[in-house]
């Protein structure tokens, strides 16, 4: 019985190391998402449905956040989205987006998510980037 418990706390305190040092590692390290957001006059209907999936997309643990929209960059590397600084206006025009395609903060990134509800036409050029498309 007594080696049974020498090998079962040693188990224990090695995994339980284990799982700390990468917690730490995590958390000095966090993955980068960028969340690019339409903000056209076309987002309007839909737009209630934004800050759920902001939410949604915020509460991935071990990650820095960087919002931008079609527009304009809202907020770089952020423990948090914050979607309160965004606010629909303006044409769809995603030709500026295609110019901020190559900014730091989607270039950084691991992750690219595009909120929308263009149609996918528009939104083709955008390879590599995850595309939460919302409907009315």
């Amino acid at each position: 019985m007594k080696p049974f418990l020498v090998w079962l706390v040693s188990a224990l305190l090695g995994f339980g190391g284990l799982a700390g040092g990468y917690h730490g590692y995590l958390q000095d390290n966090p993955r980068r998402i960028a969340v690019v957001v339409d903000t056209s006059y076309d987002m309007t209907a839909v737009w209630p449905r934004v800050e759920p999936a902001l939410t949604e997309l915020g509460a991935a643990r071990y990650s820095a956040f960087s919002l931008v929209s079609d527009k304009r960059v809202i907020h770089g590397w952020q423990a948090r989205l914050r979607a309160s600084l965004a606010d629909p206006y303006g044409p769809r025009d995603f030709t500026k987006l295609r110019e901020f395609a190559s900014a730091p903060e989607i270039a950084e990134a691991e992750q690219v998510y595009f909120i929308t509800n263009a149609p996918a036409a528009a939104i083709s050029s955008f390879g590599g980037w995850q595309v939460i498309s919302l409907t009315r």
